[in-house]
């Protein structure tokens, strides 16, 4: 089964002096800050020089539940044209350490895949990963143990984010969201994966220990 990627990073990079050359503007944003908050998508996207920002969406019952991370390297969201923001009525973007951003228009990208067909390529790439996590999330809501559900996300994120060193930007809130089960059933299944030196956690991080034992 092919690994689905939660976590982004160097897809764009080569074009980076190009979205520069069409006027993206380079923007910090600290921890905690919202690049773009839900319902509030104005047409910008976001290509990272530095730092990590999340995407969440809100479900219909209201809770956050965890997509996927941005690194250096990457562009999110990648809309040309008026309507392609369909993530605007409920994803939003956060920053987990301090990003450094080039912000680019629609307007902008759009010149820009007008001038780099290898860019359009890698945009289409990533769309279709971006479709191959959401089949996988819906797999994770359609039943199975709590155990099973919470070892096989942990399991998966941890491999899908070789560059983003030890620990997994993750809460036991954000675990429980994306898995569809509540905090006290994620509560239970990380005692028992601490009990057998699986995991470790901290404050907003959570380090997978042994892979292989968490893989079994």
């Amino acid at each position: 089964m092919k690994i689905p990627k939660y976590y982004f990073s160097g897809e764009f990079t080569a074009f980076e002096e190009l979205f520069l050359r069409l006027g993206a503007q380079v923007r910090t944003y600290q921890p905690e800050d919202f690049l773009a908050r839900a319902g509030e998508w104005d047409g910008r996207c976001f290509y990272v020089r530095k730092g990590i920002h999340v995407l969440s969406g809100v479900r219909e019952d209201g809770r956050d539940s965890l997509m996927l991370l941005f690194g250096p390297g990457s562009v999110y969201p990648f809309a040309c044209q008026r309507g392609d923001l369909f993530q605007e009525l409920y994803l939003s973007s956060r920053a987990v350490t301090e990003v450094e951003a080039l912000v680019l228009t629609r307007e902008q990208l759009a010149a820009a895949v007008e001038e780099s067909g290898a860019l359009a390529l890698t945009a289409i790439q990533q769309h279709c990963e971006l479709e191959h996590l959401l089949l996988m999330q819906r797999l994770f809501h359609s039943g199975g143990a709590p155990r099973l559900k919470v070892g096989s996300f942990l399991y998966l994120y941890d491999q899908a984010r070789p560059e983003m060193g030890d620990a997994l930007y993750l809460t036991q809130e954000n675990v429980a969201n994306f898995v569809d089960l509540s905090r006290m059933q994620v509560s239970r299944v990380f005692r028992e994966l601490r009990r057998l030196g699986l995991i470790q956690t901290g404050r907003h991080q959570i380090l997978v220990t042994d892979p292989d034992g968490l893989s079994e």
